[in-house]
């Protein structure tokens, strides 16, 4: 059986925060076989954000990943997000980013978010991300 979802593919690879894998994923002409299509885009979006390759990810790799993934959903290049640049979240996911109700998501306003689940997700408060952690997380969430 083969993954033919490929938004729902890069939906889940954004939400973990890796837009630029994600969009890989979704043109690429492999199929991902559909019982392993969650954890190998976990995976996937896992191992781009980890850029020392050291199997952990510190606030600084997910920092560079979240404005990755900024820079790509940002179609218009204003450096804010709209409403239909994040097409993937839903109404009530844009409003709780959009802190201060101006109708437009800033990147200080997504890293907040970011720095939030990391410390959620952080179990060990080692200050560092294993797979296994952010996982967790993620089927928490």
């Amino acid at each position: 059986m083969l993954f033919r979802d490929r938004h729902k593919l890069r939906k889940l690879c954004q939400s973990l925060g890796s837009a630029l894998v994600a969009i890989a994923l979704a043109s690429a002409s492999s199929p991902v076989a559909a019982q392993n299509a969650d954890e190998q885009a976990s995976r996937l979006a896992f191992e781009a954000a980890d850029t020392d390759g050291d199997g952990r990810l510190s606030e600084a790799e997910v920092a560079m990943d979240t404005a990755a993934a900024f820079a790509a959903e940002d179609d218009n290049g204003d450096d804010h997000l709209q409403p239909d640049e994040l097409q993937e979240a839903g109404p009530g996911d844009f409003q709780a980013l959009d802190e201060n109700n101006d109708g437009k998501v800033s990147f200080p306003e997504v890293m907040r978010d970011k720095v939030e689940d990391f410390e959620a997700a952080d179990s060990d408060k080692d200050g560092s991300l294993t797979y296994e952690e952010v996982r967790q997380y993620e089927s928490q969430q």
